[in-house]
């Protein structure tokens, strides 16, 4: 696999984007964003979204999204062995215990909102444990998250759904 510059059609506006495939992958297909150093800034978005979400992190001025950003296409094998999955939801609950009493920092690491998904989750890690949960799941355990990603998953709740999470006086 080489890397290579996207054309511009693909990537129509947004500059500084790596393509880490042999060929321009199909609308939907399946990518991962990751920043210089390898670190996954963005999961499991489809091609045809990619540029919003580029353009979504750079317009609020996220330093990690400033610079060059690489785009990996999902390989088909990856696709094909993928299958059925649900989300985490309510009624599952978060699989983390409770360490020394303080609740587990959660990080928001991705989303599927806004590629057609029906499911409306997120992604979210916490040490080595990862995992897609339900945007109900997520907004009833928002204060386990960590400051920068309770802020980012207010953020795209907000965009997606048009609202504005306000908390009040506790």
């Amino acid at each position: 696999m080489n890397a290579r510059f996207v054309p511009p059609m693909a990537l129509a506006g947004v500059g500084n984007v790596v393509l880490l495939a042999d060929d321009i992958p199909a609308p939907n297909q399946r990518c991962d964003i990751h920043g210089p150093d390898g670190r996954a800034l963005w999961h499991a978005v489809d091609f045809a979204d990619v540029p919003r979400v580029i353009n979504m992190f750079r317009l609020e001025g996220n330093a990690d999204w400033l610079g060059q950003v690489f785009v990996t296409p999902w390989e088909s094998a990856r696709i094909e062995n993928a299958g059925e999955w649900e989300p985490l939801g309510a009624a599952d609950g978060l699989p983390l215990e409770l360490r020394d009493g303080l609740k587990p920092l959660l990080r928001f690491t991705g989303t599927d909102l806004g590629t057609g998904s029906q499911t409306g989750c997120i992604s979210v890690a916490c040490g080595t444990w990862s995992a897609d949960i339900t945007i109900e799941l997520a907004l009833l355990h928002l204060d386990d998250f960590t400051d920068g990603s309770r802020a980012r998953l207010a953020a795209v709740v907000g965009y997606f759904y048009g609202v504005s999470l306000v908390r009040g006086a506790e």
